[in-house]
């Protein structure tokens, strides 16, 4: 795959316009099958649709999938006795409204099974030979209707559509349901992610969709889909919360706006003070802070002199021995401050137009540090990936780069710590501009971010050094097929090197 940002992106259809349709071709005639897909309907289906969601389809109702006003799935296909044949519905209530749901139908010619979330939910005997219509597939409308919008066209977020020649059984189903394809799996004739706004197909076949109407990419943290690219672990630096920081000098002045962000594992108690990021001018008046948490509050400090705040109570499930991405984001100009969790708005305050005035002389990480008093008030826990920004980070923006590293120059910038070096006492600034901060007591282990890395060649020498690059040699030679091994190879740590 890419490396663009489409991890945990749907596509939206709107239940009139929109759908998905590829031209039937020789892969597509498949007289046995495996259909899946996650699928999010936001309520029943309408008067105006006579009581059904078409989700997917072929005219001549060819391996099909109906979703009725009472909540069952409504599978069919076509037989040499049959052009309405089909497994029993599944039970009423058996589709969740507003809830994502993997829907899975099978048949191997003997019997028709119909999967949701992997349980086993109906079956039937086939009765005739499975036949496969020559005819066009299409996602979100009724096929019956000849692949166009109609009555019956689908309302949902829609994701990770998978198409196989064969009848899957159970715990195959299960054990891919919520991991992404390589594309390559055995009897895959069509695979289309839907994450990048299109029907791009990562089967051998290249089946590509035509996206009729206008369906919506849009980002939905709550898809239960992990990306492949997701398997490796990332160095990340472990704080012990009682005398592991970071501290460092100055940042340009900031002004009118500021979004800082991060990946942490907070190991914190809910009735824990800890400082996760503090900024101070030259007289060490407080510019920014950031707690997380403190008392049972997270808090958001921004301003000059008496700093703007935004607090909002928290709960230990919400953060603690999690990977969550937090982002602090303030805009002087409209006085808004949010804090956003895994990229959606999670609390935010008006009227905050406080200035971020004057020069930062002073940054600290994972503690408070006093002009006469040395550190304290330290934060526990695995921290990686944190960015300090001179704009107001909109929610798009965050949820568009927050599962992706950075390269540094993006507009706005300010400071990029990656935590990711392999050994010394300095986290390098990689946004160019030089703001390296000291390590102090904190130690370097890996963890299961959930970021991506930039895709590079196996095999290539790219320059870069450091435990992305010795946690991205490692994962790639556990994946790599023995025979592609070539005599006189060198594997060392830190690098991927001939």
């Amino acid at each position: 795959m890419s490396g663009d940002e489409t991890y945990q992106s749907v596509l939206a259809l709107d239940g009139a316009h929109d759908l998905v349709r590829v031209a039937d071709c020789p892969e597509l005639q498949v007289t046995t099958y495996t259909v899946e897909l996650w699928c999010k309907i936001p309520g029943p289906p309408p008067k105006s649709h006579s009581g059904w969601w078409a989700v997917l389809g072929k005219p001549g109702r060819g391996h099909s999938i109906f979703v009725s006003q009472s909540g069952t799935l409504h599978h069919r296909f076509h037989t040499s006795k049959s052009t309405n044949a089909g497994a029993p519905d599944t039970p009423a209530g058996s589709i969740k409204w507003g809830c994502w749901q993997h829907l899975a139908i099978t048949n191997d010619g003997a019997r028709a099974r119909t999967y949701i979330d992997g349980e086993l939910m109906a079956e039937g005997a086939v009765d005739g030979t499975l036949l496969a219509d020559p005819t066009t597939f299409v996602l979100g409308a009724n096929p019956d209707k000849g692949g166009v919008a109609n009555g019956t066209s689908l309302r949902a977020e829609v994701a990770e559509l998978r198409i196989f020649s064969r009848a899957r059984d159970q715990e195959a189903i299960c054990a891919t349901m919520n991991r992404q394809l390589s594309g390559d799996e055995e009897g895959l004739v069509l695979y289309w992610p839907l994450s990048d706004g299109t029907a791009r197909d990562l089967s051998p076949h290249g089946l590509h969709g035509e996206c009729v109407g206008e369906p919506q990419k849009v980002f939905d943290p709550s898809l239960p889909v992990d990306d492949h690219r997701l398997d490796l672990e990332h160095p990340v630096l472990h704080f012990d919360g009682a005398a592991a920081y970071l501290e460092g000098g100055a940042l340009p002045e900031l002004m009118d706006a500021v979004t800082l962000e991060a990946w942490t594992r907070c190991e914190a108690a809910p009735n824990a003070r800890g400082t996760l990021f503090r900024a101070f001018d030259e007289a060490f008046r407080l510019v920014l802070n950031a707690y997380l948490p403190w008392q049972g509050k997270v808090y958001w400090h921004a301003g000059s002199g008496k700093t703007d705040v935004l607090e909002q109570p928290v709960s230990a499930d919400e953060y603690r021995e999690l990977w969550t991405h937090w982002a602090f984001v303030k805009d002087c100009r409209n006085g808004e401050m949010t804090v956003l969790r895994n990229g959606a708005p999670w609390a935010s305050i008006s009227g905050k137009n406080r200035a971020i005035e004057g020069h930062i002389a002073r940054i600290a990480v994972g503690a408070v540090i006093t002009s006469d008093q040395g550190a304290s008030l330290f934060w526990g826990g695995d921290l990686c990936d944190l960015r300090v920004w001179s704009v107001a980070r909109s929610p798009e923006q965050i949820q568009t780069t927050m599962h992706h590293r950075l390269k540094g120059d993006e507009e706005g910038l300010v400071a990029y710590w990656p935590l990711d070096e392999e050994e010394g006492e300095v986290a390098l600034d990689q946004s160019g501009n030089g703001h390296d901060l000291q390590i102090v007591g904190a130690q370097r282990r890996f963890g299961p971010v959930p970021l991506i890395e930039p895709e590079r060649e196996a095999g290539s020498d790219s320059g870069a050094t450091g435990l992305s690059d010795y946690a991205y040699w490692w994962h790639w030679k556990e994946h790599l097929a023995q025979e592609e091994v070539e005599e006189g190879v060198v594997y060392r740590r830190g690098r991927i090197a001939h």
